[in-house]
């Protein structure tokens, strides 16, 4: 199922720490605020037409970090699992997936903006 609409992921971010995303690109996870958090957990989980296990989001972290100093523009990666858990039967399962962003760096705010896509063999 496609997400149509975008998430965005807006912060206040002063430029030392903004500097020390591009050594730890992880910390933009630490960084977000919980509601922001909460909100993405909810997008992603809307964006997958099965619902069967209660899907939840787990082990969010960020790789794939690039910036272009000349533009303030640049891309990450987020990587999660979905994870389901069947109880009648006892079950779990996990399957990895992954959001990508794009971002600005607006003196001292950083604009994310991504669109999920949740891949599945009846898309």
């Amino acid at each position: 199922m496609n997400t149509e609409t975008a998430f965005n992921i807006i912060l206040p971010l002063p430029e030392q720490l903004f500097r020390d995303l591009s050594v730890q690109p992880d910390l933009l996870v630490k960084l977000l605020p919980e509601e922001c958090r909460l909100a993405l957990n909810n997008y992603l989980i809307q964006g997958i037409k099965n619902k069967d296990g209660g899907p939840s989001i787990v082990d969010l972290h960020l790789r794939n970090w690039e910036y272009q100093e000349d533009t303030h523009a640049g891309t990450f990666r987020f990587y999660f699992r979905v994870h389901r858990n069947y109880t009648c039967s006892a079950l779990e399962a996990a399957q990895l997936d992954y959001l990508d962003f794009s971002f600005t760096d607006l003196r001292e705010e950083f604009v994310a903006t991504a669109t999920y896509f949740y891949w599945d063999l009846d898309n």
